[in-house]
């Protein structure tokens, strides 16, 4: 596993991301785009010599997660030897190639992820603390309701790390790294299909041209 030597003089002020009760969804977009601003930049001189094709945040909503990562293709052709090494009966009929598509955007075996970027997590983890507190609690009496507020919350999380990822792009902050002709950014949710990811972030982008 990479060791992660950045560490970022961050101090969020959690009381900022609640008003009357009520989660600010704007101050966690501001707090995310500022720890992501801060590591980015870090990142992209500590890795200068490798080129990157991705960049995402990946979630978990239950548990107040966002963590960061970022791939090469030689990480990710590396990968996919490994998974044909691996299961030689199971891939028997794809090639290295038809791997890497397969791949690509599988997020939990990039190089860089939530395991081993340590600063990026030691700043972000009192914002996930708070909104882990935040998350609705179920109620067996009001299940309807109670799942509902989960989905609204679920759905708020998720926009707010899209409307992040916009804001990173638009700043022009993912300069800082070395980037692939075809560089793409992702944001993903640990339970939903890619489709959804991707199609959730371009309305963000959309949005934010209005």
């Amino acid at each position: 596993m990479l060791e992660d030597p950045i560490k970022l003089d961050i101090e969020i002020d959690v009381g900022t991301l609640s008003r009357s009760g009520v989660v600010n969804w704007e101050g966690v977009q501001d707090a995310l785009t500022l720890i992501a601003s801060r590591y980015v930049d870090a990142f992209g001189r500590l890795h200068r010599h490798k080129k990157f094709y991705g960049f995402a945040f990946g979630c978990n909503t239950r548990y107040g997660e966002v963590g960061v990562y970022a791939n090469t293709m030689a990480s990710l052709k590396s990968t996919a030897a490994e998974y044909k090494r691996r299961s030689p009966k199971i891939y028997s009929g794809k090639t290295i190639g038809d791997l890497q598509l397969k791949l690509r955007w599988s997020i939990g075996d990039w190089e860089f992820q939530q395991y081993n970027t340590d600063g990026f997590n030691e700043a972000w983890n009192p914002v996930g603390a708070f909104l882990t507190s935040s998350f609705p609690e179920f109620d067996i009496q009001n299940q309807e309701k109670c799942e509902q507020l989960i989905r609204d919350f679920e759905e708020s999380f998720m926009e707010t790390v899209c409307r992040s990822m916009v804001q990173l792009e638009s700043k022009g902050i993912l300069t800082a790294l070395s980037r692939e002709d075809d560089f793409k950014t992702f944001v993903a949710s640990h339970d939903e299909l890619d489709e959804t990811s991707w199609d959730r972030l371009e309305k963000a982008r959309d949005r934010a041209k209005e």
